[in-house]
């Protein structure tokens, strides 16, 4: 497994900080912080740069590039 595509992000700017990278392409995020920190900004980025997964403090995942019903199945699981 390629570690440099996992990103832990201490807090909400350094998400916003990797997220303007080209590492955050394809990346996998564990966030410190629940999920309600995250604005609809975040959320687009995360979509724009391919995001696999972000998972959260509060026990939360998101897939950002999966399908819609996917995507819905696997954020309330």
């Amino acid at each position: 497994m390629d570690n440099k595509k996992f990103y832990h992000a201490s807090n909400i700017v350094s998400l916003d900080d990797f997220l303007k990278s080209d590492f955050a392409q394809g990346s996998h995020i564990y966030c410190a912080f629940t999920k309600n920190s995250m604005d609809s900004f975040i959320k687009h980025n995360l979509e724009k740069k391919l995001v696999k997964s972000i998972s959260f403090s509060d026990g939360h995942t998101l897939y950002p590039t999966a399908p819609e019903i996917e995507l819905e199945d696997a954020e309330y699981n």
